[in-house]
C-alpha cells in the first residue's frame, strides 16, 4: 500500500456538495494529521506496512481515504 503524507493538503475548488461543505468551514489540519496517523497505526495492527510518499504541493487535494485500494497476493 502506497500513502502520501498529508504535509501539503489544503482544498482548492470544491468539486462536490460534501467538498463545498468544508471549503466554506475550513479544515482542520491537526484533526487531519492526527486521523491519518491513526489510520497508518490500524493498518500496521493488522500487518500491512504502507510505503509512506512525500505529498507534491501542486498537488494539494491528493491524499483521501476514498482513494484507498489494497492488493491482496
Amino acid at each position: 500500500m502506497i500513502l502520501c503524507d498529508v504535509n501539503n493538503f489544503r482544498l482548492t475548488d470544491p468539486i462536490n456538495n460534501a467538498e463545498k461543505k468544508y471549503f466554506k468551514q475550513g479544515i482542520n489540519i491537526s484533526k487531519l494529521k492526527l486521523q491519518h496517523n491513526k489510520f497508518i497505526k490500524v493498518l500496521h495492527k493488522n500487518n500491512i506496512n504502507p510505503i509512506i510518499i512525500k505529498s507534491d504541493a501542486n498537488c494539494p487535494e491528493q491524499v483521501f481515504v476514498r482513494d484507498v485500494a489494497f492488493k491482496i497476493d
